[in-house]
């Protein structure tokens, strides 16, 4: 039989190969017949190349191969006509082969081949993980410090709308808008019956009361029925005392604790990576048990579900990561020390490399604007102003604000597009974001980002359980039960009168109004005065706060009162072994703090901008009649006592407000509260009667001086306020003790 040619498409594997002696010898001599009579030099050289490189038969034959056609040929996958360089064979030489000449390309061997990669181990490192998990079942977990509770899931009741299917998940009874002006409750559906609840994984089943399921879905206020805040929609209230309760509070009024399951110790979890499961378990719970009343930006069903089931872990939940670390992060800068037995030092680092994680992420570029993003720029904005960085606080909430336009989260309009939980939070977030708006002006005197004309459509936040809420839809919640939410609508309402009192003082002071204008504005700011006052009026009863009934007289505190104050402060910060927090856990103790001293700070706004058009009024009365001197003296008599008359009177209301809540809950409230009352009381204090001329001098003049209530108050108000800057000073990283 003749030999068949050996081209070089054909000798790729017996180039490669490597031969014993007696079989190389075979091959050169088989390859020389067959190139003898084909012309083909290819094989021949390989050969000899290979035998010339075989200096014993013990050595290896050394794998060097070259390409057999030129790089356009190999390119074109066409068979060449030149041999390679070196190669010794009996053909005439060429410096180019016909397919490059005809095509007038440059004829090289430039070509190296590449070595194999590396074999794909994804499959072993799988069977290694598998087998390591596996492994680390009984992995004890980094222990937790003696002091701090096993952590625990919150005991929610179970709306009845979250059960299968949407078809039975409707809106809930939403306050509407009468066109009187009033306000009314949507009517419900009578008869209908929630389905049986199913066996949710990370919320234990209980039994909530029929209720009915509306039918129209929540309506938000027009501009012209914003005279007073709607009254709560879940009927009656259960009853709470006024005073500062016991540790022995009702359950009901306080936190429910949060377990979660149990989970073995990852290094690769990106939150096991930075924080122990436990302490992140404790932590989250701190957050829902104290900060949650006051910055509700999460939804607490599915962020308790999402990090019980290891939601960090799935591919591309980097965003959730964030939030998780931003949150550990702000709970941990506004929640005093006695909340967690860490040192100061271990509270910073903790703080700086869950806060560095999630610089991280927002630094990252992206596309469309979310939701969770905007709640990490706020977070992180929250901790800035926290560790007094204001400069990087203001650049957040820039950012933050511009994200939040883009989400359209200031138009009403918007909030029907997205599931419940979603506009939910969505609302929370604009509310959040406008109050902070409002602080930021009011204390820093800042320009406004928000105003009125561009989101007067924005209702109030819903006074709904995050349990009665679900991607489904919304129920209603059994009749007595007071969310823990409330208090957060009754805040937003407050914040939203002050942005109509600094909306009308920007315009002013550009344009003062005069003759008719300036009349018609002062009987606005009366009408708001008035609205600001009765904020609080129907509200739950666990928010009410009696600070004004004669027991209750700010005057008359105890002589022990300062003592008493540094040593509570000090157990909370310096000794948090002593210290009892479970006060703290009503959420409702800690909104009445909020909401109260909120609300004299927006009438102290009120006051001050009334004052100013009185002046403005008086300038414009001396032009008018430069003559009637004795008629102008006597109206800047009566103005200057009605308005000294009122400012004493906020003294006297913010010291007994102050007075009537314990210090546990202020210190909970943070820096925030600190910076609104230290605004009151430094803009206030020195416009109240000063003492009798001579009553420091003369002693007997100032034992026949009669101290007033105002002038004992605002005695009393500086001393709290030194006491209130303590506090800010104690919440500082910047000291060198060793705590």
């Amino acid at each position: 039989m003749e030999s068949l040619p050996l081209h070089a498409s054909h000798a790729g594997p017996a180039a490669d190969a490597v031969h014993s002696p007696i079989k190389l010898e075979q091959v050169e001599l088989e390859d020389a017949a067959s190139s003898s009579q084909q012309g083909s030099p290819i094989m021949v050289h390989a050969v000899k190349v290979e035998k010339e490189d075989t200096p014993n038969k013990d050595a290896k034959v050394k794998k060097t191969r070259q390409s057999q056609s030129c790089d356009a040929c190999r390119a074109r996958k066409v068979k060449c006509d030149r041999p390679p360089p070196g190669t010794v064979t009996n053909a005439p030489t060429k410096d180019i082969c016909s397919h490059c000449s005809q095509l007038s390309l440059e004829c090289r061997f430039d070509y190296v081949p590449r070595k194999r990669g590396p074999p794909n181990l994804y499959l072993k490192r799988l069977q290694e993980d598998q087998q390591a998990a596996t492994s680390r079942k009984d992995m004890p977990y980094p222990s937790l410090p003696p002091s701090l509770p096993p952590p625990q899931l919150p005991q929610l009741p179970i709306p009845a709308i979250m059960q299968q299917g949407p078809a039975t998940a409707m809106p809930s009874t939403a306050t509407m808008g009468n066109p009187n002006g009033g306000w009314q409750t949507a009517s419900p559906i009578m008869g209908m019956q929630p389905l049986p609840l199913p066996q949710v994984s990370y919320l234990p089943p209980m039994p909530v009361p029929p209720a009915p399921i509306p039918t129209q879905s929540y309506m938000p206020s027009p501009m012209s029925h914003r005279g007073h805040i709607p009254p709560p929609v879940d009927g009656p209230r259960p009853m709470l005392s006024s005073a500062p309760p016991s540790t022995h509070s009702s359950p009901a009024h306080l936190s429910p604790n949060t377990s979660f399951g149990q989970h073995s110790y990852e290094p690769r979890n990106p939150l096991d990576a930075v924080v122990p499961r436990p302490i992140l378990y404790h932590i989250i719970n701190l957050y829902f048990d104290y900060v949650y009343c006051l910055i509700p930006c999460l939804h607490r069903p599915s962020f308790t579900h999402d990090l019980d089931t290891n939601r960090e872990e799935r591919p591309g939940e980097e965003e959730w990561v964030a939030l998780v670390l931003s949150v550990v992060a702000s709970t941990l800068v506004q929640l005093p020390r006695s909340f967690i037995s860490m040192r100061r030092r271990e509270v910073k680092e903790l703080v700086l490399r869950c806060h560095q994680k999630a610089r991280s992420y927002l630094a990252q570029d992206y596309q469309h604007p979310t939701i969770t993003r905007s709640i990490i720029l706020y977070i992180n904005m929250y901790v800035y102003s926290l560790t007094d960085r204001m400069s990087m606080a203001r650049a957040d909430y820039g950012t933050n604000y511009a994200h939040t336009i883009a989400l359209g989260s200031h138009l009403e309009s918007e909030y029907t597009n997205h599931n419940p939980v979603e506009s939910s939070l969505r609302r929370r977030m604009f509310w959040l974001m406008y109050g902070a708006d409002k602080t930021f002006s009011a204390i820093a005197a800042l320009p406004l980002y928000f105003h009125e004309d561009d989101c007067a459509s924005v209702a109030l936040p819903e006074d709904l359980d995050d349990a009665y809420i679900s991607t489904e839809g919304r129920t209603t919640q059994p009749e007595g039960h007071v969310s823990p939410l409330c208090g957060f609508r009754y805040v937003s309402y407050l914040y939203r009168l002050t942005g109509e009192a600094l909306d009308k003082q920007s315009h002013d002071k550009l344009r003062p109004p005069s003759g008719v204008l300036l009349q018609i504005r002062l009987s606005e700011l009366s009408q708001l005065y008035h609205r600001v006052m009765s904020a609080m009026d129907g509200c739950p009863q666990p928010l009410v706060l009696d600070y004004s009934t004669p027991g209750s007289s700010v005057a008359s505190m105890s002589p022990d009162w300062g003592e008493r104050m540094k040593t509570e402060i000090h157990t909370m910060f310096v000794n948090p072994k002593g210290a009892d927090m479970e006060l703290v856990k009503d959420y409702y103790l800690v909104q009445q703090a909020n909401i109260y001293v909120t609300q004299q700070l927006v009438r102290f706004i009120i006051i001050q901008y009334r004052d100013e058009l009185l002046a403005h009024q008086e300038i414009e009365q001396l032009q008018v009649d430069p003559n009637d001197i004795a008629r102008r003296e006597e109206i800047k008599r009566l103005v200057k006592e009605g308005s000294q008359d009122e400012r004493e009177q906020v003294v006297v209301d913010l010291l007994s407000i102050l007075h009537k809540i314990p210090m546990k809950v202020l210190a909970v409230n943070s820096i925030s509260l600190v910076h609104k009352v230290r605004l009151i009381a430094s803009s206030l204090l020195d416009s109240l009667n000063p003492q009798p001329e001579g009553s420091s001098l003369n002693g007997r003049m100032a034992d026949m001086h009669t101290e007033t209530r105002a002038e004992r108050a605002q005695k009393n108000l500086w001393s709290f306020l030194s006491y209130l800057s303590e506090i800010e000073t104690l919440y500082s990283w910047d000291d060198d003790v060793e705590t």
